[in-house]
């Protein structure tokens, strides 16, 4: 059947004809000689392969596999069973043990009931017996210590307890279903094995390990229900353990404190009587001297020191220990809060106290985030713990004492006796209180050291809750949907807010911090006649900066700049004004909530009010927008209509805010509700007004070309108007806190881009002043430039040669102008998008739409091993502006560079387009290689892809990348530039453009050749104008024998020497050369200033040298040739 090559070779047909055919045919052959050899071996290993993959044993070893096969089948099962028996004992003890739990909760909760009863009808008055000695005060201040830490341990797992306890209905109710689910599992699979026809012994122990499944189901469900039964008992035993807990610690904190404080007291005692024990100065001298005299100073200094030091320490451990509680209620209330989440849907209303939470987590993030005073007062502590030793290692030793004593008395010029020993006593005293001082700086910096770590746990805990909150509440109900009782409880409300309030009170607060003192008074209406004085003087600075705005030659941007700072200044008074009266009202503690609110509201309107008042003095006459920006007259006309509806809004505002702040829930949701629905049908209206496409900003105009916004003005219109018509929607149906967090995030939004945009004209202005000398400057330089073009033509009429007018790639100023522009918006939106990302991270956060969505993942390999990382949404939108700033790059840097750099330096025209053609490859690259690291694409593991490049460089591209790489080495090493005049082979003419693959040279018939970067690299060629333009002509000359060489040598150099595009320097020199066959060979040889010029010079000198020659009787030879004849006809005659 089967048969070898050779005899497969044998029976073939003879060849075809030709070298390929026989090889082509030889292939055919050994492929299917190769596919048959493959199908017999399949067709005879099969039956082997199927018997390997299935398991089925061969006829010799099929019964001891099988054996082997159940055997291990039954150690798996009874190694299975004996864990499910052991699960089933710890369920039945935790059973036993909750059930115990249960029956003891009651009396247990009893007896807390009455020990917390005992407790507070202590007499707390009485003052607890304090040790007087100061061991045993120190033995009882480390003891309370351990059973506050105790306490405080305890009070954690209670309050772990609770947050279970509270969280067991719905966890039971899962726990119960899951367990009948899976008791009706394992019955079907006991009744399959029940009918099942399996080996007896395997079937024996399934039907065990399946009853004993059933077994530890039941008890998880009796244990579920159990556990739901005593829900109450054990929920209110916890409840009463910690109040408890709680009630202990503070007995113990307030007992802690007297022992602190005699402690301390002891200390300054102690330090003060063997101060004063020591030495009685005042007893011993009529005058004590000076070096007494401080050393005693110092002592007190230190004394007073550990004074405040101890202080300070007391006040660090109580808010260590204050702090801790407070870590662990905030990790309470979100175990609450989340299992109040978890337990309501999303179209259900959740507690308005979830929202409170919500902000005063946001206000203690930001507040912690800028609060600085604890790394500072750590690292003042950390610098004096080494300052107190090195003045303790001073005075430790007797030895060290007696030097600086007799340092002291050598500089005092004492000698007394009596003075030194008073002097020792006093070092004595303070090694000791520096000894104390040491010790407690010690305590105090590990008490400060802690508090940190602390506070940076208290950090985490309240990110991770605000964040959960962020997420959840965003998309609940916080109240009901508006009705009809809403409407009828809404004159209730106005009528509570109007006459229910201490309205007097912010004004008795402003009367006693400004009218009662004079000066506050004073300073405002120095300041108030300031500004009504410079106002006058602002607005005719604008008029005369409006009157220079556009000349070129008068023009400065510094006009811009001030009535920009002239515009801020106008728009100051109210808010300040608003500052002014806010402050005092939000910083008084005695204030009620109410006048904190007004306060609030205050501080709060007061940047709204600045942005209405800026846009105001911004679009009036002779402002910002009308004499530098340039704003259409609609768009000025139409703010200047409608920015009077934004003030509308300020009132609706305050009422809002002040509702809020004041934390009453039912006049929240009535009024507080009422008015944010004013302020955005106000703002909807407003927008209804400004975005119209006819008589609004976005209009399109009469004439010229529209921008983008007016072309999509329809589409803005909507937008516009159905953004603040959703928000009331959301309100109106009971979802006003996802409505009041968009209406903050928006407006802020619109607040920051108005700001961006202003900043964004005032760049776009400066580009405009500086384009207006550039193009001055050009003019100037054009205007040379074609003079000296009109002597070149006209020198080269004569010629009959053109002369080619170069393409320069310098940009225009028009082309530099669109472009400066077009970066400037693209700088300006990435900055408006970089303020939106932050400014809408709490709505990132809800909305979790680019952290979550997950687009693919790839494996890094990293020091630590193989990691894999996401691809997620955020990384594609990412990608997606990387691109598109780096196209906005490509196609406008060159203008950037043109303006800001080049400009400025007084390079050729081949050195700028050097510089911008390698800053764009260097964008292109830079845009690469960032698009590749977000997408997960390393270039380490891309060698198999070089690798294919170089092979197909090799071969398929190998002209195109040379060109490519021999134009960026043209590029750097400029052997050719843009305006040179070059000689390549047999083709002359001036570089007018270099490419990325080939180079234009323009010839003096005017065609343009294209040549090869490649060239002008591996080939030979000339530069006529690389390093300097100065070239030489070669004039040669034959005279006839017998003419005066020294006159030919001297006519030659006149004829030079009287041309003026001869050069003096080098200067003209003629040589007498040859003998020649008929002619004397002379040779005239002169230098000339410019390429272009050659033409002409040999011209002009071949004329003179023609004329001088006639005149002086000089002739030119001419070719000569002798005839002989040496025999002629003879008849010639």
């Amino acid at each position: 059947m089967w048969r070898t090559l050779p005899q497969l070779a044998e029976g073939c047909k003879p060849l075809p004809g030709g070298l390929v055919a026989m090889l082509t045919y030889f292939v055919g052959v050994c492929v299917n000689a190769v596919k048959k050899c493959l199908i017999g071996l399949v067709m005879v290993c099969l039956p082997a392969l199927v018997q390997a993959q299935v398991g089925l044993p061969t006829s010799g070893e099929q019964a001891p596999a099988q054996v082997d096969a159940v055997s291990k089948e039954l150690e798996l099962l009874q190694r299975e069973l004996k864990q499910q028996e052991q699960r089933g004992a710890e369920l039945r003890q935790q059973i036993e043990g909750v059930k115990q739990e249960i029956q003891a909760a009651p009396e247990l909760a009893q007896q807390m009931r009455t020990e917390i009863r005992q407790l507070e009808q202590a007499d707390s008055g009485a003052d607890p017996d304090l040790p007087a000695a100061a061991d045993a005060l120190e033995g009882a201040i480390n003891l309370l210590d351990a059973q506050t830490k105790a306490l405080q341990t305890s009070l954690s797992y209670v309050m772990d307890r609770i947050g279970e306890q509270q969280a067991l209905p719905s966890q039971a109710r899962e726990q119960v279903a899951a367990a009948q689910k899976e008791i009706k599992r394992l019955q079907e699979r006991q009744a399959e094995l029940q009918n099942s026809q399996r080996n007896a012994a395997l079937k024996n122990v399934q039907l065990e390990l399946v009853r004993q499944q059933l077994d530890n189901a039941n008890l998880r469900r009796d244990l579920a229900q159990i556990r739901l039964e005593g829900y109450q008992k054990l929920l209110d035993l916890y409840t009463l353990n910690r109040d408890l807990l709680f009630l202990r610690l503070g007995m113990l904190k307030s007992t802690l404190a007297l022992l602190r404080e005699q402690r301390e007291q002891q200390r300054l005692d102690n330090a003060g009587q063997h101060q004063d024990g020591a030495v009685a100065l005042s007893g011993r001298y009529t005058e004590v001297p000076p070096v007494l005299e401080t050393a005693r100073d110092e002592n007190q200094r230190l004394r007073e020191m550990l004074v405040q030091l101890s202080r300070q320490l007391n006040t660090a451990n109580d808010q260590l220990a204050e702090g801790k509680q407070n870590l662990q209620d905030i990790r309470y209330r979100f175990e609450v809060a989340r299992q109040q989440l978890e337990l309501t849907q999303y179209y259900q209303s959740v507690d308005d106290q979830l929202l409170r939470q919500r902000q005063a987590l946001q206000a203690a993030i930001r507040e912690q985030e800028s609060d600085s005073d604890l790394e500072t007062a750590l690292s003042q502590a950390r610098l004096a713990q080494f300052k107190l030793d090195g003045q303790l290692h001073q005075v430790r030793t007797d030895t060290s004492r007696q030097n600086l004593v007799n340092n002291a008395l050598q500089q005092a010029s004492a000698q007394s006796a009596m003075v030194a020993e008073d002097l020792n006593r006093l070092l004595q005293a303070r090694a000791d209180v520096l000894g104390k001082l040491v010790e407690v700086n010690a305590e105090y910096v590990v008490a400060l050291t802690n508090l940190e770590l602390l506070r940076q746990d208290q950090l985490s805990a309240r990110e991770k809750f605000y964040q959960l909150l962020n997420e959840q509440l965003f998309w609940r109900r916080s109240a009901t949907p508006l009705d009809w009782e809403w409407l009828t409880l809404l004159p209730g409300s106005v009528h509570w807010f109007v006459f229910e309030h201490p309205w007097l009170e912010p004004l008795q607060i402003w009367y006693q911090v400004y009218l009662r003192k004079v000066y506050p008074v004073v300073v405002l209406v120095l300041l108030g006649t300031l500004y009504w004085g410079g106002r006058r003087r602002i607005l005719l600075r604008f008029t005369r900066a409006r009157e220079q705005v556009g000349k070129v030659t008068r023009d400065r941007f510094r006009y811009t700049l001030e009535a920009l700072l002239g515009t801020v200044l106008l728009a100051l008074p109210a808010p300040i004004l608003m500052l002014i009266l806010g402050a005092p009202l939000v910083q008084s503690g005695d204030a009620s909530l109410f006048t904190a609110g007004v306060g609030s509201a205050l501080l709060v309107l007061a940047r709204w009010v600045f942005l209405f008042e800026f846009i105001r003095a911004l679009i009036m006459r002779n402002g910002l927008a009308r004499g530098h920006f340039r704003w259409r007259k609609s768009a000025v006309a139409a703010l200047s209509r409608w920015l009077p509806l934004l003030y509308l809004q300020l009132p609706a505002a305050f009422v809002f805010i002040v509702v809020w702040q004041e934390g009453d829930e039912t006049h929240a949701g009535i009024l507080g509700r009422a008015a944010f629905l004013l302020v955005t049908a106000i703002f909807m209206l407003f927008c209804l007004r400004m975005f119209h496409p006819r008589t609004g900003i976005t209009q399109q105009p009469e004439k010229g070309e529209a921008h983008w916004y007016q072309r999509w003005n329809r589409t803005l219109f909507w937008i516009s108007l159905l953004i603040p018509a959703a928000l009331l929607l959301l309100s109106s149906q009971g979802y006003s806190f996802t409505a009041m967090e968009t209406m903050v995030l928006l407006t802020q939004t619109i607040m920051y881009g108005f700001f961006v945009f202003v900043l964004q004209q005032v760049l776009v202005r400066w580009f405009a002043v500086m384009e207006r000398k550039l193009a001055y400057s050009r003019a100037l330089a054009r205007r040379d430039a074609q003079r000296k073009a009109k002597e070149k033509q006209a020198a080269a009429e004569s010629s009959g040669d053109a002369v080619p007018e170069l393409e320069i790639p310098a940009l225009d100023v028009a082309t530099v102008s669109e472009q400066n522009r077009a970066l400037l918006r693209t700088l300006g939106f990435t900055l408006f998008a970089v303020i939106c990302y932050l400014s809408w991270q709490d709505f990132f956060q809800a909305i979790q739409v680019f952290q979550e969505v997950e687009l693919w993942q790839y494996n890094v390999a990293t020091d630590t091993g193989t990691e894999i990382r996401t691809v997620t949404l955020k990384t594609l939108l990412v990608m997606v502006l990387a691109v598109l700033l780096t196209y906005a790059g490509l196609k406008n840097l060159p203008g950037l560079i043109e303006v800001l750099i080049l400009q400025r330096l007084n390079v050729d025209f081949g050195i700028r387009f050097a510089i911008t053609t390698t800053a764009r490859y260097l964008v292109i690259v830079a845009g690469v290689l960032v698009v590749s690291g977000l997408i997960g694409l390393e270039w380490s593991k891309l060698g198999w892809l070089v690798a294919a490049l170089g092979v197909g460089l090799g071969f398929g591209l190998q002209e195109i990348f040379a060109n490519f790489i021999s134009g960026l080495i043209i590029l750097f090493e400029r052997p050719i530039r843009i305006g040179d005049t070059v000689t390549i082979n047999d083709l002359s003419g001036t570089v007018a453009q270099i490419r990325m693959r080939a180079t234009t040279i323009t010839d003096w018939d005017q065609k343009e050749i294209i040549i090869p970067n490649k060239t002008f690299v591996t080939n030979q060629f000339i530069n006529w104008t690389l390093s300097d333009s100065t070239t030489r002509v070669v004039i040669k000359v034959g005279v006839a024998y017998g003419s005066d060489t020294t006159r030919v040598t001297e006519l030659l150099l006149e004829a030079a020497r009287a041309n003026g595009d001869v050069l003096k320097d080098p200067p003209p020199t003629a040589f007498f050369l040859a003998f020649g066959s008929s002619s004397l060979d002379f040779e005239l040889r002169v230098f000339v200033a410019e390429f272009g010029r050659r033409l002409a010079l040999i011209h002009s000198l071949h004329m003179e040298i023609d004329r001088r020659f006639r005149e002086a009787g000089i002739e030119i030879a001419f070719p000569q040739l002798d005839l002989h004849v040496r025999n002629l006809p003879k008849d010639t005659k």
